[in-house]
């Protein structure tokens, strides 16, 4: 199933096929934007020709700006999946096989499953069961993923051919947080590797990754979940991960070492002062939840909380076409509008309305 010519004639593949259009066809019909959207940041993409497949009406060949209507493509379904509600979901551990690089040679028309562990540290005689499906065998047993090549002497598909490096993430969480219960400090993660080609069955270690190219997988999460207040003197990838906070902030200009000391100790407080926390130098949990909040730039902070913006000010500013998908430009400028409204000391610049 790995080159296009044999996969598009293949039963699994095709009811896999079947069972991925409803589910994206309810998506378009839940984000009626998808289309406007995609055409505005993927421009090149949306206008890619889809070969083979061929409009039978007007001997066009597809492209995905077609893919946006399935009644236009003559299809109809009698039902569709229905939207799931939100569900607040706790944030995921993965094992993460990072940077695999489908361009090696060992990677051409060939395909592998990939079946994961997470072990106790202290189980220390486990070993990686050689079975084909694992996951009933085993208390230790975390999840699963593939991996297809693709770019063997069939050709493959376009984005077989073009996509680089990749990630492969198999979530882990239920294991990890509520079958064993233990911290990712406390497991390490063992891998059975199985040739799809040949069903050899292959114990990722550091020789078989080298040969197969797949990476050792990293445990990894959110930040911090597993750690208790930081304080000077700890030396840790919790602290790391604050140092790499605030380096992006502007707080900290240092070597991120790990090492909670004076530096670090000096900018952390500077960064509770002008987040209005209890400027102690200890990480605890209101430091980790201000921390942990989404950046709206990748600008340094600048001032102790001052307007940067005098009285009288003249502010000039400009709104591009690419305001995110879900805002209409005129519904950017409408905010725009009553920001400036609630500083009536500071003057915007309307020619730089475009």
């Amino acid at each position: 199933m790995t080159t296009t010519s044999f996969a598009a004639f293949y039963p699994a593949f095709f009811l896999h096929h079947c069972n991925v259009d409803r589910l994206y066809e309810a998506y378009l019909q839940a984000h009626p934007d998808s289309q406007s959207e995609f055409r505005r940041y993927n421009s090149r993409e949306y206008n890619t020709e889809l070969r083979p497949f061929v409009n039978k009406n007007t001997n066009q060949i597809y492209k995905h700006a077609d893919l946006f209507d399935a009644a236009h493509l003559g299809y109809a379904y009698d039902s569709l999946p229905k939207q799931p509600r939100s569900r607040l979901r706790e944030a995921p551990d993965y094992a993460l096989f990072r940077g695999l690089d489908l361009g090696l040679e060992v990677f051409k028309d060939q395909a592998y499953l990939i079946h994961v562990f997470v072990v106790p540290k202290d189980a220390e005689n486990f070993e990686v069961p050689l079975v084909r499906c694992p996951r009933d065998e085993h208390q230790y047993y975390g999840g699963s993923s593939s991996i297809f090549g693709g770019r063997g002497d069939n050709g493959g598909c376009e984005n077989c051919r073009s996509k680089t490096q990749i990630d492969i993430m198999v979530d882990v969480t239920r294991q990890l947080r509520h079958t064993l219960q233990k911290d990712r400090k406390d497991v390490v993660l063992k891998t059975l590797v199985i040739d799809a080609n040949t069903d050899e069955l292959i114990v990722l270690d550091a020789e078989s990754s080298q040969d197969t190219g797949i990476p050792l997988p990293e445990l990894v999460g959110p930040w911090w979940r597993d750690s208790s207040e930081l304080s000077h003197g700890d030396s840790s990838d919790a602290t790391k991960a604050v140092q790499e906070k605030l380096t992006v902030s502007g707080f900290y200009d240092g070597t991120l070492d790990g090492e909670f000391g004076e530096k670090t100790l000096d900018a952390l407080k500077a960064f509770q002062e002008i987040n209005r926390l209890k400027s102690d130098g200890v990480v605890g949990p209101k430091t980790i939840s201000v921390l942990k909040k989404p950046r709206h730039d990748a600008s340094k902070d600048i001032g102790a909380g001052v307007s940067v913006y005098m009285s009288d000010s003249v502010v000039t500013y400009t709104v591009t076409d690419s305001t995110p998908g879900y805002l209409s430009r005129q519904g950017v400028l409408d905010e725009l509008d009553d920001a400036f409204a609630m500083s009536p000391s500071v003057h915007k610049s309307l020619s730089a309305r475009h």
